[in-house]
């Protein structure tokens, strides 16, 4: 897996300060220069960055009316900033915060000082980003689930996929900032998204291509989608199932395959992955019992992240388990079922 650099761009007019605070950040970030706010925005035409580092005081545009530009331009670029400066007044510090600023440093700075509050804007952002995408797949499937499936279609998935896989490839952290946007309350929708966001970072630990994690994504979505046609009183029952309930939701898979066809949706990877993503190495899964490297890689990848996510929520006839116990689990009574390298992934990115 290659590392994401992320790309700071710095705005001030003094070249030593230029100098020292790109010496700083270069080891860990792709570091863009601007002498002046003029040449900060004529950057921002071609590029965004992920964070803008701004002194205040610099001729013919100060930091302060860079900042009024920049939001009023690019207002869709939401890139933060954090203003750097020798002003240790209290009305430039506030000036700054009203301007949107996400944090203000002090000149002389310190290094780690300087590294740790950007590595916290860079976190907040990823979150954000994250949360934004996560209620924008659960707005995607409450819309299905009560509406049917001409409620919505196969652009707007694709929409979502590729901007969480943006997300995803851009992030530092990707389990660590989407995990506090996950609820511990099951319902078939955010059940969905959280499968597939889980699907893609995992997918992204084993250097899968972009079009492999596209595919991930959209089949994570809509995995469990054939639920619509289930019975609400069998998903709901507080208790076990008995053979026949579960021998109807056993055929939810099939009722998956056949939804995300009806969306318009035939790569046939996609739609394999969504059939097999419960079966089982050792062939006690379903529907076709399938056993060990018979199983498509992709639904390998959702399985893990299927039952990661069904053990560590609510459920209506039992309590969520504890990351820790939900990874026992696996590791230990289903080890003989699922993808170990998987599930140990899994750990690794906890």
């Amino acid at each position: 897996m290659i590392a994401y650099k992320p790309t700071i761009l710095l705005v001030d007019d003094q070249p030593s300060n230029i100098k020292m605070l790109a010496e700083i950040l270069k080891s860990h970030y792709n570091i863009l220069i601007a002498i002046s706010g003029i040449d900060g925005l004529k950057i921002l035409k071609t590029t965004t960055p992920d964070l803008i580092l701004l002194d205040i005081f610099m001729p013919n545009m100060d930091g302060f009316s860079f900042a009024d530009k920049m939001h009023s331009i690019f207002s869709d670029k939401q890139i933060p900033i954090i203003f750097v400066s020798s002003a240790h007044d209290y009305e430039s510090i506030q000036k700054s915060l009203n301007k949107g600023a996400c944090d203000y440093i002090l000149k002389p700075y310190d290094p780690k000082t300087l590294q740790i509050k950007i590595k916290k804007v860079l976190f907040k952002v990823e979150k954000s980003r994250f949360e934004s995408n996560y209620v924008e797949g659960i707005k995607i499937m409450n819309t299905f689930f009560s509406q049917g499936i001409k409620s919505i279609n196969h652009e707007m998935l694709y929409d979502w996929a590729n901007n969480l896989i943006d997300i995803i490839m851009y992030a530092k952290d990707p389990l660590r900032a989407v995990l506090p946007c996950f609820e511990n309350t099951y319902d078939d929708s955010s059940h969905n998204v959280k499968v597939a966001i889980l699907s893609v970072i995992l997918g992204r630990t084993l250097n899968l291509k972009n079009i492999q994690l596209q595919d991930l994504a959209i089949s994570g979505i809509l995995h469990d989608s054939g639920k619509v046609y289930l019975p609400k009183d069998i998903l709901d029952k507080l208790t076990s199932l008995d053979p026949i309930e579960f021998e109807s939701v056993k055929q939810h898979p099939r009722k998956s395959y056949e939804v995300s066809k009806e969306l318009g949706i035939h790569k046939v990877q996609i739609l394999n992955a969504i059939l097999h993503h419960h079966e089982k190495l050792d062939g006690t899964g379903y529907p076709d019992e399938l056993v060990g490297y018979e199983i498509p890689l992709l639904s390998q990848i959702l399985s893990v992240c299927d039952i990661f996510d069904a053990l560590t929520t609510d459920r209506t006839y039992r309590p969520h388990f504890t990351t820790y116990d939900a990874l026992k689990i696996m590791k230990t009574d289903m080890h003989h079922q699922l993808n170990e390298q998987y599930v140990n992934n899994l750990i690794a990115l906890l």
